[in-house]
């Protein structure tokens, strides 16, 4: 019986070397996230890593979470409000001096 890559590590290859151009290029256009992971699994499929259960039965990862998918989603204030809701005020300020520091303010 032939051994087949589990979803968990294709999630992880998918993260690391597939996501960042599709952010890159697309933003966190959900509809290019998804085709891109459909045409991912189907190479895959095609290639004999995944059988074709899995490629036929395994949904979309939860990537809508992922904090890069976040990040590339969020406007520079949304992110700050984000860092507020989650960390506080204070590391808000810190947010703030970080910020400041990369001349991304006006003065």
């Amino acid at each position: 019986m032939k051994k087949y890559i589990t979803k968990k590590e294709v999630i992880e290859h998918f993260r690391k070397e597939h996501l960042p151009v599709i952010l890159d290029q697309y933003g966190s256009d959900m509809p290019a996230i998804r085709e891109a992971w459909n045409n991912f699994t189907d190479d895959l499929y095609k290639t004999g890593y995944i059988s074709r259960k899995q490629v036929n039965e395994w949904c979309h990862p939860a990537y809508r979470l992922w904090p890069e998918v976040l990040l590339a989603h969020s406007t520079y204030n949304n992110l700050k409000v984000i860092v507020e809701e989650a960390f506080g005020e204070k590391f808000l300020d810190d947010f703030d001096k970080f910020d400041n520091l990369n001349g991304d303010q006006d003065e």
